[in-house]
């Protein structure tokens, strides 16, 4: 499989360590780490999940996205 682009900033992907049968990968330019899995892979999970988890994972998500937007802004 070929090493996907970061989908943080686009920037080339280095192997950083596998997770069951998943490759985890980590950008060389802004070092986010990321599942090296194509965006069909992504819509068949995605399409697995029943309201109930998409609910949750969104109020999880938030919380997240909150802290690591507000690291990356202080980095700035």
């Amino acid at each position: 499989m070929m090493m996907k682009k970061c989908p943080v900033c686009n920037g080339p992907g280095v192997k950083e360590r596998r997770v069951g049968k998943y490759c985890l990968s980590k950008c060389r330019v802004c070092s986010f780490v990321y599942a090296n899995v194509t965006d069909e892979e992504i819509e068949q999970v995605n399409f697995n999940f029943g309201e109930f988890v998409k609910c949750h994972y969104r109020e999880v998500q938030s919380g997240i996205d909150a802290l690591w937007f507000d690291r990356i802004s202080r980095a700035c």
